[in-house]
């Protein structure tokens, strides 16, 4: 198998493990709103900042991810 595969086998391995990974730490809830953090930049309390009504980019970029892996494995 030639290198840059391997590469990309194991990008495509890693980057949604670590997606989860900060998620589950973050421990945040992607739907939960909080005006008072209404586009704020990343740091300490929001790893990826917050989007225009205050959800954690973070918590929603991991809910998306584990919904786009559930309906990709029951596809297949």
């Amino acid at each position: 198998m030639p290198r840059a595969t391997r590469r990309l086998i194991l990008a495509c391995i890693t980057l949604p493990l670590a997606v989860l990974v900060a998620a589950l730490i973050a421990g945040r809830d992607g739907h939960a709103v909080d005006l008072d953090a209404v586009l704020a930049a990343p740091g300490i309390a929001h790893w990826l900042g917050c989007d225009v009504l205050g959800r954690d980019v973070l918590a929603r970029l991991a809910e998306g991810l584990r919904l786009s892996l559930t309906v990709g494995v029951a596809v297949i």
